[in-house]
Parts: structure tokens; C-alpha cells; sequence
């Protein structure tokens, strides 16, 4: 079992540009509100700062053949940000084999290809 260990408050930074204010979430875990570390395999929600809402999903926002027939995205889904006052099942995130850590002026050696989030 892996621990990744985070000194709260927690923030995390979810921007394509780094410049972005609107792209910075705060991780909410779920059950561990008096601990100060996050688990891989817990589940967390994703609370933006500046919309006060939460990163959201589900199955019927999936990419298939019936919307997007063969197009490169296929199978993934698009993600909002939903305003409720408490978080909800389908708002919930979850870090299964890793997470990916980086600075972001460290632009120059960034070698990973960029998506939507």
C-alpha cells in the first residue's frame, strides 16, 4: 500500500495554463477530515475555489459511438463544475495508481502530453 502524504490545507492546482485563477481546486477528502494525509484508493472531491463548486461527472457525459462516433476521445468523460451546498456521490475522485506531482515553472523538461484537465 502507498501513502502520499499531504499537509493541509489542501490545494491542487487543475489548469491547463498556469495563469488560470478559475482552474485551482481544493481536495476535500472524504471520511478523514481530522487527519492531515490522503490515501491512494480514498475517495476525495474536488472543490473550485473561485466557482464554489464542485468537479463532477458521470456516465451520461461519456464520449461513445452514439455522440462522437470515432473520435480520439472515445470512452472518456467530460467533466463540469456543479454548485450544490455538500458534495455528492457522482462528484466524488479517487487516486487508484499514482499521482502526479509537479512545479509548474518546471515547463522546459515537461515531456507529458496535455489534455483538457
Amino acid at each position: 500500500m502507498y501513502n502520499i502524504y499531504l499537509y493541509g490545507p489542501f490545494q491542487c492546482f487543475l489548469s491547463v495554463h498556469k495563469d488560470n485563477e478559475s482552474g485551482k481546486f481544493q481536495v476535500v477528502c472524504e471520511k478523514k477530515k481530522n487527519t492531515s494525509y490522503w490515501e491512494i484508493g480514498e475517495n476525495v472531491y474536488l472543490k473550485n475555489i473561485n466557482q464554489n463548486g464542485y468537479l463532477s461527472t458521470s456516465k451520461s457525459y461519456e464520449f461513445n459511438q452514439y455522440n462522437c462516433h470515432n473520435c480520439p476521445i472515445m470512452y472518456h468523460l467530460e467533466a463540469c463544475i456543479l454548485k450544490y451546498s455538500y458534495p455528492r456521490d457522482d462528484q466524488k475522485w479517487r487516486a487508484k495508481s499514482g499521482v502526479i506531482i509537479a512545479n509548474f515553472s518546471d515547463d522546459k523538461n515537461d515531456k507529458v502530453n496535455r489534455d483538457e484537465l
